[in-house]
Formats: structure tokens, sequence, C-alpha cells
């Protein structure tokens, strides 16, 4: 650089410099040296610091609230307080179910679900078992589940969780002489497959076991729960790292504001007093500090010369709240919930945006509950039923293994906020051909087989016991002189439906065939015109352009508008039944 050049740089002038096409994330500067950006595998991060994370996890589930709160709701809605139920599907032709022995194997599944015959060691029940599991792998980063074989009971079988400290983290072996290797205590074959676990026969913190030894257990025999976020992942990291920091953070900051808080509560003040001015001759205290009493509505004189300092600090400080809001938005967002569930607040929440915020925070959870059913519960389940089948409890062989092992979980699910708008959105897309009865009841964590028996069982008994229920509703019964004219109309077999034009009946003439996008976009907006989120216009423009023709969507929003669940009838039946045909 030339004196020119330097002379010009010394009043704010100098020659830009050409600048490199590229990622303004990748460019090195002063504001991003702190940022790093090491090339590692995801075993190699976890190896270093997972034993640190997982118990640093568990000191903030033992005294922080909000971790007990995130844990508690992933029981609560993940597994629910009836757990994630069984329901077969045994059939004998398509949609043809063997009834007989999907009851069979329901009544054997929630016998062995019973705490004394699910573990070896009786304390658990399966659902026990799956709360325990799906919360240690959320807090520990990992689980251990050990199927038990041969148990003495009615199954032949149990199973037994194993905290993740059991898997040796400090065992790698990466030449194995058929080609495989260990990680973190995890073997693995010449392609990757998990073939066996190195398990301790004590926990790493029980000190007064001193013969502590690894066994290897055949990978058949264990299933690992964890959820992996990069291909190269041998074990699971916990759930909460990324809010964890700001979590304990935000409990140091609350411990703070509340000692300044009582601090600020206790008001105080000194007393002073001039170089020249007497001694005090009021009271003092053992280490002859001079002291005065407050008492309410009480005025005390100082004598000449002293006089009164106050002193008030001012806290929680008008910031506290905004600042205690936001951190746990940050934090809520790590964690994948909703603010609003996490801090419990629901200030200031209206319909529209507490629907928006549960709409995403349960698909959340419906993926962990796919993701636990096939990663836990459905390999638990096969290994009970082959148990079970050569234990000789089922009248079946193990040929049939196939066909039998055909369950369907029903896991928990959630009413809204104003079911009464969610239930005549069901109907009127499930009377205009636009979703299936069997869909909603799926969507509910029911099952129409059951329902339908059931409510068949209560009308039966109803009737046995000679009771009338909605009797406005019920079929008239006919006279001996109708009976000619009744059964004339009986033949035909096909429900008519009404399409008389009435406020209270949301049926309509049926309109071209629509695919499944078409149908997914209709119910939305049948969903949001009827929760009052879309207006009528804009949800009829939306209706025609995906197929619906104006006279079927003019009489679906006719029905919104007059809607009466009291006067609707999901089903045209006829009057009477033929006793013969």
């Amino acid at each position: 650089m030339n004196l020119f050049q330097r002379v010009l740089k010394r009043f704010g002038y100098s020659k830009l410099k050409p600048k490199a096409r590229g990622y303004s994330g990748a460019i090195s500067s002063r504001l991003t040296g702190d940022w790093l950006n090491p090339t590692t595998t995801g075993d190699e991060e976890i190896r270093r610091d997972l034993q640190k994370l997982r118990n640093r996890c568990r000191e903030l589930e033992r005294n922080n609230d909000y971790v007990r709160r995130y844990l508690n709701g992933l029981d609560s809605n993940v597994i629910g307080s009836k757990g994630i139920m069984l329901q077969m599907k045994v059939e004998d032709s398509p949609l043809v179910y063997d009834d007989q022995a999907n009851r069979v194997i329901e009544k054997e599944w929630r016998k062995w679900c019973n705490r004394k015959h699910a573990t070896p060691n009786g304390r658990q029940s399966w659902i026990d078992i799956c709360k325990l599991a799906l919360r240690s792998c959320a807090r520990d980063g990992d689980v251990l589940l050990q199927l038990v074989r041969g148990f003495n009971n009615d199954h032949g079988f149990a199973v037994q969780l194993i905290e993740a400290d059991m898997l040796d983290l400090h065992h790698n072996n990466y030449k194995l002489q058929n080609g495989g290797e260990i990680r973190m205590g995890v073997e693995t074959n010449s392609v990757g497959r998990p073939s066996a676990y190195h398990i301790l026969t004590a926990h790493p913190g029980e000190t007064s076991d001193t013969s502590r030894r690894r066994l290897r257990v055949d990978a058949d025999d264990i299933i690992h729960l964890y959820n992996p976020e990069r291909i190269s992942q041998t074990r699971g990291v916990p759930w909460m790292v990324s809010a964890m920091t700001r979590l304990q953070m935000l409990a140091g900051y609350e411990e703070s504001e509340l000692v300044a808080s009582r601090v600020a509560a206790s008001k105080m003040g000194f007393l002073t007093k001039d170089a020249n001015t007497e001694s005090y001759t009021g009271e003092e205290d053992e280490d002859y500090n001079l002291i005065m009493e407050s008492e309410p509505g009480s005025i005390e004189e100082l004598p000449t010369g002293m006089s009164f300092q106050e002193w008030n600090p001012t806290h929680p400080t008008t910031a506290y709240k905004d600042f205690v809001k936001s951190t746990l938005r940050g934090i809520s967002a790590g964690l994948n919930i909703s603010y609003n569930t996490l801090a419990n607040d629901l200030e200031g929440v209206n319909y529209s945006s507490i629907r928006a915020g549960l709409f995403d925070e349960r698909e959340h959870y419906k993926s962990i509950q796919n993701w636990f059913i096939d990663s836990f519960i459905q390999p638990v389940f096969e290994a009970w039923l082959e148990a079970s089948i050569l234990n000789g409890v089922f009248p079946f062989g193990i040929t049939k293994f196939d066909k039998m092992n055909q369950p369907k979980w029903c896991a928990r699910r959630w009413p809204w906020v104003d079911p009464l708008k969610d239930m005549q959105a069901n109907i009127l897309a499930m009377n205009n051909g636009l979703e299936a009865k069997r869909n909603i009841i799926n969507y509910t964590g029911g099952d129409i087989d059951d329902i339908y028996s059931t409510i068949a069982a209560d009308n039966k008994l109803a009737e046995d016991k000679g009771l009338v229920f909605n009797a406005e509703d019920m079929p008239v019964e006919s006279d001996e002189s109708d009976e000619d004219e009744k059964e004339e109309a009986i033949p035909d077999k096909t429900p008519s439906r009404n399409t008389e034009d009435k406020p209270d009946n949301l049926s309509v003439e049926p309109t071209a065939a629509l695919n499944g996008a078409q149908i997914q976009a209709a119910l939305s907006v049948i969903e949001q015109i009827t929760s009052g989120a879309m207006p009528a216009d804009a949800g009829k423009e939306l209706l025609i352009s995906l197929g619906l023709d104006e006279p079927t969507v003019l009489k679906m929003l006719k029905a919104i508008d007059g809607f009466s669940p009291k006067k609707f009838e999901t089903e045209i039946k006829p009057d009477t039944i033929a006793a013969d045909e």
C-alpha cells in the first residue's frame, strides 16, 4: 500500500475488494469466529458428550418444572391413560373378519398386559412399560428392552426394561474378525445391522457392586429404542439437547428474581448521623448496631443530627414477564411443543390461535405415536404372539402366524376446543360423499366394528328391558291394516336420500367423483367455513373450483347456516322391518 492509499484510508476511503459468489453462512469473519464447524461423524459427537448430556437432562427432570411438564405431556399425549390399544384385524377373506380369532387374541393380550405377567419382577404393567420407555428415550436418548422368552407364565414371555447406562458406552472395537465392529456397546455386522449388545451386569453408578462385568446379548432378544438424527448414529441423544441450556439459564434467572423480590418486599433503610452528633440513646442489637423497630401506623422521632436513608430495591422488574415468555417460546420451539402447553399459559388465546397451535403440536405427537408403534410395540407384539402360539395358548399352530399377525393399534386422539363444529363438519362431509364413517371413527381412536356391535348390543338390551330412548326418532309400530302397504316398500333396500331443500338436512344431490386431493381440500374448506375461519362466499368459490357443482355447494352452505344436530338424521330408516322376505 503506497502513501497515497494510506492517506485515503485514514480519511475513510479504501479500495473495494472483489466479492466471490458463495453462501453467507460459510463466511469467516470476526462475527463468526466462534461458530464451530468441525467435520465429525454422529457417533464421534455422541461419544464425547452423551454421558454428560444424559446426566444433565436427568437433573433437569428432577428440579425443573418445565422439563417435568414436557415429559409428563409426552406420557399423556403419546401413550394416554388407556395406552395404545390393540384391535385385531384377522381376515378370512378381504373385509370378512375372523371374529373368533380376533376376540381370543385380544383377550390374551389384555391378560398378558397385567403387571403379573408382563415383567419378570411383576412391578410394571404394559402401559407402565410403554410410558417409562418413552420417557427414558426422551430424557436419556435411548433405552433397551430385553425380550425374555420361555419365562414362567401362561404365555412363556415377558419383557424387561434396561437403562441406557447399562449399554457400555466405552466399549469400542472397530475391527472384528467377521468384518463388523462395536460402537459404544452396539455390535454390528459388516453391513451395519446390529447383531449383539454388550450390556453391563450392574449400573455404572452403583458403587456397592464391585463384580461388574459385561455380557453379550443377541440382538434378537433386545429392542434398542432411539430416534436417530444422523445416518451414522448408533446411539440416541436426549430430545431436549437444544433447549437444555436455556432451561438451566432461565431457572437461574427466575431464582435470582425470586430472591431479589423477597429482598424488595422487606423494606429496609439505614440510620445515619453527623460526626458531631451526640451518642444515640435508642435501641441497639447485640453487636451494638443502631436499630429502629417499624410497626404499621407508627412514627418515631429521631434525635438531633440523625437521619433515615431508605433502601428500596424494585423487583421483579417490569421486563420480567416479557423476558420469561420470550425465553419459553424459544424453549418450546426446541422441544417441538406449543408455548401455551409448556408454560400452561392461555392468556390472550382465542379459538383460532389455540386451534392452529394444537393442530401442529398434535401432528407431532401422532408422528411420535407412529414411530413408537413401529419401533417398540409392534416388535413386542410379534414376539409375544410367537411365544404364545408355541406355548399352546391359541388353538392354532405356528403356521398361522402370518395370518394372525394382523394388529391395528389405536392410539390416543384428542377432542377439539369446539367439538360441535367439528362434528357438524364431519357429518356434512360424510353425507356428501367426501368422507367415510370408518375414517372418521378411526381418527377418534375407535373401531367401526366395535362401535356397531356395541350399538346393536345396547339396542337389544333396551328392547329386552322394554326401554325406549329418543322416541321421536324411533320407527313407528305399524298396524295390521297397514302391513301390506309397508311390505310393498320394503324390497327396495337402498336408503333414499332426502333432497328437500330444508335448512336442517345436509344431504345433497350426488356430484361428480372427486380424487383424494380434491376431497382433502374440500374437507379443509368445509371445516374452516363451519368454524368461522373462512367467509362463506370465499368458501363457495373454493368448493366450486374443486369440482363441486354450484347447486350442491349452495345446499351445503345453507345446511351449515341452519344446522341443528337434534333434527339431523345421518341415515334414512324404514318405518318397519319385514319379519320374513
